[in-house]
């Protein structure tokens, strides 16, 4: 199947509630957080092509994101720019990195930098099920069942950011080529095109505290934090 042309959308967001009201858009219900100072600018654009979405983030500020995933989707997403370096689940994200795709997490925490700019492509889990059918080695089930990241070469991270710039910046054709799309990821999961696969790290005691920190701070964003709320 070939390119599928659908119309680019931009949305930009002063605060980190327009940013959960966008997403909540997408279906995901998540708690935002601005973590660093200063008057907040984003751009929020999404790409919809049959039942694949293509989005990217763009923000002058630190932020944080926790909530629950949809789980019709698996979200594979890569930092635009390789300077930053996310944190995900308490890990930072390495160099030229796939991740975001484990097959048993039911939600995300992740981190950004102040001037970031990350994309997320969602693709429905029946169409990862027919890949994997096109996948002879049986990498790409192993690997998104083990691991929530994978380091790409150089040139396959290239790729990838050729794709989605291509998607989200291209007023006059705009489709996903779901072919390339395909091709990409199962020549990304090859044993060849991996430079890096780890095991999912086991969520760390300090991980767990900044979720509930977070998940305190946005139930009460206008009361001030003591240490006795800290205990």
């Amino acid at each position: 199947m070939g390119p599928y042309s659908s119309q680019l959308k931009t949305h930009r967001f002063h605060s980190a509630i327009e940013a959960a009201e966008l997403f909540r858009t997408l279906g995901f219900t998540w708690e935002i957080i601005q973590l660093s100072a200063g008057p907040l600018d984003g751009v929020l654009k999404i790409r919809r092509s049959i039942d694949i979405v293509c989005l990217s983030v763009q923000c002058n500020r630190c932020m944080l994101f926790h909530g629950g995933r949809n789980s019709d989707y698996v979200p594979f997403c890569l930092e635009m720019n390789a300077v930053f370096q996310h944190r995900v689940r308490g890990e930072p994200v390495i160099p030229f990195g796939l991740y975001g795709f484990h097959l048993n997490l039911s939600d995300v925490f992740f981190q950004t930098e102040a001037g970031a700019h990350f994309s997320i492509i969602l693709i429905p889990r029946n169409r990862i099920q027919q890949l994997v059918a096109l996948d002879p080695n049986g990498v790409l089930m192993e690997s998104i069942n083990i691991t929530n990241n994978i380091q790409l070469s150089p040139e396959m991270f290239q790729s990838w950011i050729q794709l989605v710039d291509g998607v989200l910046n291209d007023h006059s054709s705009g489709g996903i080529d779901t072919d390339q799309m395909n091709a990409l990821l199962l020549e990304s999961f090859e044993p060849t095109g991996l430079e890096h696969i780890s095991a999912l790290p086991s969520l760390t005691n300090r991980c767990g505290i900044v979720r509930d920190l977070v998940r305190w701070g946005a139930e009460n964003n206008r009361q001030p934090i003591s240490l006795d709320d800290l205990g």
